[in-house]
């Protein structure tokens, strides 16, 4: 799979990879940039490129309390991987204050500065690496190991490449969950499509 390198990496609090994982949460909001034009024009030259997302060591209870509004799911601190990355998406553009909201991102998008990503391409396991403050490059040594999990991007939009986590696992049938195409039932169990019915 090809990286443009470097590659560059955005560290968000846990569980908030998530959300643009498994969520289609595609805006990342980084409000405190606003007043910063040296950080702005750092978000601007990153218009068009692979961006990795790391998950970083901090967990955001307030956070993860919203998804779990949005989402019907409340990600716990052991349910996202703790400094690593864990996906790698395409910056398709730079939202500025007041600018409207992109369709169907009302739920992820609060109005100030964020990043508008597309092509996520969630890895199927994920590479642990420290992180680090901003726009930060990820090491030379790490890289081999992000190609090696990166999925394959289907051009037609319908197949997931079946990108399973080996740590998450079908309440039903036990198999590795594609981190895609995983459901959680009422009483908040993980289960693959299958499963849950999404393959009948």
């Amino acid at each position: 799979m090809t990286l443009r390198l470097p590659l560059r990496a955005l560290s968000l609090s846990r569980p908030w990879t998530t959300a643009v994982e498994v969520h289609d949460k595609r805006a990342e909001n980084r409000e405190r940039w606003t007043p910063h034009p040296h950080l702005m024009a750092q978000a601007e030259r990153m218009v068009g490129e692979d961006l990795a997302l790391h998950s970083s060591g901090t967990y955001d209870r307030q956070g993860a309390l919203y998804i779990q509004q949005q989402t019907g799911v409340l990600y716990g601190r052991k349910d996202t991987p703790d400094k690593a990355v864990t996906s790698v998406v395409n910056v398709a553009g730079l939202l500025h204050p007041g600018d409207p909201f992109p369709p169907g991102q009302e739920a992820w998008y609060f109005g100030d500065t964020a990043l508008l990503v597309e092509q996520v391409r969630v890895l199927t396991a994920p590479v642990f690496m420290p992180g680090g403050l901003g726009f930060w490059t990820v090491k030379d040594q790490y890289i081999p190991e992000i190609r090696a999990a990166l999925p394959s991007i289907d051009p037609d939009g319908t197949d997931c490449g079946r990108a399973a986590d080996r740590r998450q696992r079908c309440t039903g049938c036990g198999a590795a969950v594609c981190v895609r195409c995983a459901r959680y039932d009422e009483d908040g169990e993980l289960h693959c499509p299958e499963c849950h019915g999404d393959g009948q």
